[in-house]
């Protein structure tokens, strides 16, 4: 199964029908759990992403697979991540990394390390989250695996640009394109693509912040990728503020915030509010921006996400000055 394309129906009953044919005691059984649950989360489903993992890494466990075991908890502390319970995350990221060491995974060390990068990025800690993801590159590189070395250099590059080292960050995304393109990586071009118009947009170039933001959005409507529609659509709502389209912004931004909330990821909703909050603050209409610059507030509260935080407080500050 390619991980870069969203499966559809009858692909998920395939799998299905697979897993019923594997007895408990076949370490296939617990990966098919495993792959169906990371499908289920793209779409937002959650809890049932949640209990696959737990089955899979409970199966794994019953064997004394330490592959499994080390994937199932990662999975799961991915999944604890985006609910919000980042000390729960790190304990499942932290138990699969030593899984993967005992196992001798070099990818999968790979794999959690970026996991670990990721959890880093949201508490606000830059440095760890650099370390993580280079640490993620050298053993993608040792275990010669080109599909997850692009999503390593995908995420040093969001690091890069977060850090406003602009040239560092478009070589490392159009690196991680290449290396997605190569792999058929769906999944990744895709989240690349909205990165891309990210940085374009944080560099001032709008023009070239649309394109790839409609070649994002496409890709993720054929995908049926209701997450990586939402940032695009985010992403767009911010071009038209820029451009002074408040109408167009507003739409594309209360669009982005549905979205969101269908994939129930909470640190995109914190985001998208956070930019609906600016578009108040621009329309002149100061209530309502400081009701959005709250809410995005409460959402980075939530996610532990301290230097987010900070940023919301000081611009409730200066409307309530």
């Amino acid at each position: 199964m390619n991980d870069g394309n969203v499966e559809t129906a009858p692909s998920r009953q395939h799998q299905v029908a697979a897993l019923l044919s594997h007895p408990a005691t076949d370490p296939e059984a617990g990966d098919v759990l495993r792959l169906l649950g990371t499908l289920d989360r793209e779409p937002g489903e959650t809890s049932r992403a949640e209990w696959r993992h737990i089955e899979s890494y409970a199966r794994a466990h019953r064997m004394g697979y330490l592959d499994g075991m080390a994937e199932a908890a990662n999975r799961l502390g991915v999944v604890a991540m985006g609910n919000d319970k980042l000390a729960e995350a790190e304990a499942r990221f932290q138990l699969a990394r030593r899984l993967a060491w005992e196992a001798g995974n070099e990818r999968l060390a790979g794999s959690i390390e970026q996991s670990l990068g990721s959890l880093a990025r949201v508490r606000g800690e830059l440095e760890a989250a650099v370390s993580h993801h280079r640490n993620a590159l050298a053993q993608f590189r040792v275990a010669g695996d080109d599909g997850m070395l692009g999503l390593a250099l995908q995420n040093l590059g969001r690091l890069h640009a977060q850090a406003g080292a602009w040239g560092e960050a478009e070589e490392a995304l159009q690196q991680a394109s290449e290396v997605a393109r190569r792999a058929g990586n769906l999944m990744l071009e895709n989240a690349v693509r909205v990165n891309l118009a990210e940085l374009h947009l944080a560099r001032g170039d709008l023009a070239a912040a649309r394109d790839a933001c409609g070649q994002a959005r496409a890709l993720a409507q054929q995908r049926n990728d209701v997450l990586r529609e939402a940032e695009a659509l985010k992403v767009r709502g911010v071009i038209w503020r820029e451009q002074g389209e408040y109408d167009e912004a507003s739409h594309d931004l209360a669009e982005a915030a549905a979205l969101a909330w269908a994939a129930d990821d909470r640190f995109l909703m914190a985001g998208v509010a956070r930019e609906t909050g600016e578009l108040h603050r621009l329309q002149g209409r100061p209530e309502e921006a400081r009701a959005a610059f709250v809410r995005a507030l409460d959402l980075y509260r939530t996610l532990g996400a301290r230097p987010d935080q900070e940023e919301m407080a000081r611009r409730i500050a200066q409307i309530a000055a």
